[in-house]
């Protein structure tokens, strides 16, 4: 028996979601903002993971044993670190991961 995922995309960007093992094994293209996207899948772990222009997010580990409902929403924008002037560049690309979050529509939990 399988369980049902949903996962909206609640930012103003449009989207290409996928849920990946080792590869992708279900994904959609051109979700646009207010769109959600809806399989059927396997009661296993997948990573879920969202990619808009060149940047890249992923969420690993998320068990999907039964019906679950994600958003993925606009987290804080990144700020830049200086120290003694000079920005930091790995603190900057450390937080650009940042920019999204995954929301559990059920637990009302941001997942890390």
């Amino acid at each position: 028996m399988g369980s049902n995922i949903s996962i909206r995309n609640g930012t103003e960007l449009t989207l290409n979601i996928s849920l990946r093992q080792v590869y992708p094994l279900y994904q959609e293209r051109g979700v646009k903002p207010g769109e959600t996207m809806t399989r059927t899948v396997g009661k296993v772990w997948f990573t879920i993971n969202v990619q808009w222009m060149s940047s890249e997010v992923s969420w690993h580990g998320v068990y999907l044993g039964s019906n679950r409902r994600f958003e993925i929403r606009r987290g804080p924008r990144p700020t830049r670190l200086e120290i003694n002037g000079v920005p930091d560049e790995a603190f900057e690309s450390r937080t650009l991961k940042d920019q999204f979050v995954l929301f559990d529509l059920d637990s009302n939990l941001v997942l890390k």
